[in-house]
Formats: C-alpha cells, structure tokens, sequence
C-alpha cells in the first residue's frame, strides 16, 4: 500500500524529523507546503499570496506525480494556523472552521466565548487601544494584570502591570513593535 501524502506548511527539518518518529511513520509521505523562511524568519504574513502560492504547489504536485493529498497540516501558530482551514476547505480536507480557529486564537472573542460557557472561570478582561491617548484612565480593572495583544505570536509585548508605571512604559514598547494596525486592540 502506497504511503499517505501528508503536506505541513512550513515544515522545516526539526519537525520533519519528529514527525518521522510517530508510530506508524511508514505509512505516512510527509511534504513541506511553502519554504519554512517565509513562515519563521518574517513578521510579514501576505496571507493571500500564500494561500494562492501554497494551492499552486499542492496543485502542481497532484499533476505531476498523479497522487491523492491525503491530508494538509500544520504545527505552528499564526499565519500557518489561520491558512490552515482556508486550504483544508479549497482541496476538501477536514480541519477546524476558520470561526472555530478564530475564536481560539483571538485573546478577546475567545475570552467573549469562554465568560458565555464557563463565566465563574472566567478573570474579568478588558479590551482597549494601545494608540488610543489618556487609556490608562479607561481601564476598569485594578492590578496586577496583564496586557497582551489581542492576536499575537510567540507571547510578544505580553506585559505583566503591577502599577500605572509599568503600563505607561509598556505603552511605547506596544506602539514601536506593533505589527498591527493602530485600530487594534490589546487586551487586559
């Protein structure tokens, strides 16, 4: 029986060589989906051209060997998290719902879902923007808490605020390295 073609966008040779080391690793081709540079060494994430590129590849291979894609994964966090869903739907593999994605990774609508389910669980939180002047005087809770990015890679510009020192200094901090625009939100 010929092995499952299994594609990981961005797979690089670390996780390649964990994913050769599953049980039953023999059954599986696994097939990188886009250069890893583009995915780890890059703040810029041009989602679109990469949907279209990735699609392209995947299927310029399928012509060229004649093979079924039998599955299209992933390992990391934005943006390979978020292309995951759009490219399982185009080539009819399964995978989470982009909604159901989103509500996962976005610190703000999943903690709106989190407080509807569970609400005794749930730590008071508080969006605002960071670009926004005199903010500190609109947040509603009282430290110490945390001020995160509302959609963030790696844990970058998370800030633990034990008094309104440290926000103001982490304000400056939040404004120089973001890569969002300046009507996003952070959450607390």
């Amino acid at each position: 029986m010929d092995p499952k073609n299994v594609f990981f966008i961005g797979l690089n040779d670390f996780n390649l060589s964990k994913l050769r080391s599953i049980r039953n690793a023999e059954r599986y081709s696994f097939h990188g989906l886009l250069d890893p540079s583009e995915i780890l060494d890059t703040y810029d994430f041009p989602i679109a051209d990469m949907l279209d590129r990735a699609e392209k590849q995947l299927r310029r291979w399928q012509k060229e060997t004649g093979k079924e894609i039998h599955g299209i994964g992933a390992y990391m966090d934005f943006p390979v998290s978020t292309m995951l869903p759009l490219l399982c739907a185009r080539f009819g593999k399964l995978a989470p719902s982009l909604e159901g994605l989103l509500k996962c990774e976005h610190k703000y609508w999943s903690r709106l879902v989190q407080q509807e389910i569970i609400p005794e669980h749930i730590p008071r939180f508080q969006a605002f923007d960071p670009f926004e002047d005199g903010v500190y005087e609109r947040i509603e809770l009282e430290p110490p808490f945390w001020v995160k990015p509302i959609k963030a890679s790696g844990s970058l510009l998370g800030f633990r605020i034990e008094n309104r020192d440290d926000f103001e200094r982490a304000i400056p901090q939040i404004r120089a390295r973001s890569i969002s625009s300046p009507s996003r939100s952070t959450m607390s």
